[in-house]
């Protein structure tokens, strides 16, 4: 079996109209908390949705080798 770990950020987004958006990207790095917030709220302000939550965190992916 081969275990790859990748580092993901996670973004699901309610949108104003009730539905939802949700969006997964494999990053470098976490990006800094207070920064990304910063972000996010001045969107949520300004009215391009009505709530988020956002996660960055390891993956862990398994697959059976050949044989």
């Amino acid at each position: 079996m081969t275990v790859t770990i990748k580092l993901m950020v996670i973004i699901l987004l309610w949108n104003n109209d009730g539905s939802f958006h949700s969006s997964v990207s494999e990053v470098k790095n976490c990006p800094e908390v207070e920064t990304f917030r910063a972000v996010m709220e001045e969107q949520r302000m300004s009215g391009s949705f009505k709530s988020w939550v956002a996660y960055c965190q390891k993956i862990v992916f398994a697959q059976d080798d050949p044989i």
